[in-house]
């Protein structure tokens, strides 16, 4: 499939394995550049030698950004590298097994800084980039728990129905 982003450029976090893996490897054999950003390096590193074998604009960057400042530092960085910041891909975070009674107060502050406020504060530093240019695309991963919650994922089903909502406010 040709998704019309050869020459451009994106950023997608959660990299390291998994979705966000698949997902940098398929804007690469389109011909887009791709930072890849994870907080294992080790991972990372293993992620983007899988990667060059597809293209050679690759960037492994390791950040957690559920770190105050890494967004900012991201883009930066994406844009030192390759120019721009086309396309962002949100993809940080994992799921989180449990309910309201057995979730921590740290569980819930853990999983909000990885999911959402990263993802907000890396929106807010990549839109100013993309309106330069006229031109800009933002994934943000969620999952079906965002319309149809189940008890047993508490955390990360709130969190998706507010990714959801982040997600449609930007739109419009």
């Amino acid at each position: 499939m040709d998704l019309e982003i050869k020459g451009r450029v994106a950023l997608v976090t959660g990299a390291s394995a998994g979705i966000g893996l698949a997902v940098a490897r398929e804007l690469l054999e389109n011909g887009a550049s791709v930072v890849i950003a994870a907080r294992d390096r080790e991972r990372l590193d293993a992620a983007a030698s899988e990667l060059s074998s597809v293209a050679k604009e690759v960037f492994p960057f390791a950040a957690d950004v559920s770190r105050d400042g890494a967004a900012d530092e991201l883009v930066a960085t994406t844009v030192r590298r390759f120019g721009s910041v086309d396309i962002l891909v949100n993809n940080a975070g994992r799921a989180h097994a449990g309910g309201l009674m057995s979730s921590t107060e740290e569980d819930w502050s853990e999983m909000t800084d990885v999911k959402l406020t990263a993802m907000r504060r890396l929106c807010k530093a990549a839109i100013p980039v993309m309106r330069q240019k006229h031109w800009g695309r933002i994934v943000n991963m969620s999952s079906i728990g965002g319309i149809y919650p189940n008890h047993k994922l508490l955390i990360s089903h709130v969190l998706s129905a507010a990714i959801n909502n982040l997600t449609k406010s930007l739109a419009l």
